[in-house]
């Protein structure tokens, strides 16, 4: 990028620096342009975002908070669209859609979209939205109980798997023509 002041290039550079957000601070490597005729820094839109964004997924990470491919899965699973989820999230029409693009929750929203990545929490709450209609209330019914039937399917497979290695494993080793096998 050239300077804005002496046309010259500028150099790309990098540093730790500690950003606030939402009352607390966070160290990133923050990268910016300077200009060493005239001694200024400078950002572009990209490297903005680029800093902000570390900002965010470290303020995430500490408070437990669903980052956006988190909240596309579970919206996803339950195969609604976004003003759905909103609604049946108590949240406002295209609060849920502002959250998988990147904007991050309030603390307790982000608790209730945890909460509603449980099947049978999920249930509940649906059950409890007077915002939906009887139609998509009974298809999120069968669809929460068809989730959680192939949960308990997965964890018994999963448990019979464990079982016959644990089985497998405790078999005594035979040797035959200098080669080691199981039984």
């Amino acid at each position: 990028m050239k300077s804005p002041i002496t046309g010259k290039q500028m150099q790309l550079l990098r540093e730790r620096r500690t950003l606030t957000y939402r009352k607390e601070e966070f160290e990133v490597v923050f990268h910016y342009f300077h200009c060493p005729d005239s001694g200024e820094s400078f950002t572009t839109t990209a490297l903005d975002e680029i800093n902000i964004k570390q900002v965010h997924n470290q303020y995430r990470a500490t408070h437990n908070l669903p980052f956006p491919d988190d909240l596309l899965r579970i919206r996803e699973k339950y195969q609604l669209s976004y003003k759905k989820m909103s609604e049946i999230l108590g949240f406002g029409i295209n609060t849920y859609r502002k959250y998988e693009s990147g904007e991050i929750p309030s603390l307790a929203n982000a608790k209730l979209i945890l909460l509603a990545d449980d099947e049978e929490e999920f249930r509940k709450l649906a059950n409890y939205c007077n915002a939906i209609d009887n139609k998509t209330r009974d298809k999120i019914i069968s669809r929460t109980a068809q989730l959680i039937n192939e949960r308990k399917q997965n964890q018994q497979n999963q448990f019979l798997l464990n079982m016959f290695l644990e089985a497998h494993s405790a078999m005594p080793l035979q040797v035959s023509r200098g080669q080691a096998w199981k039984n």
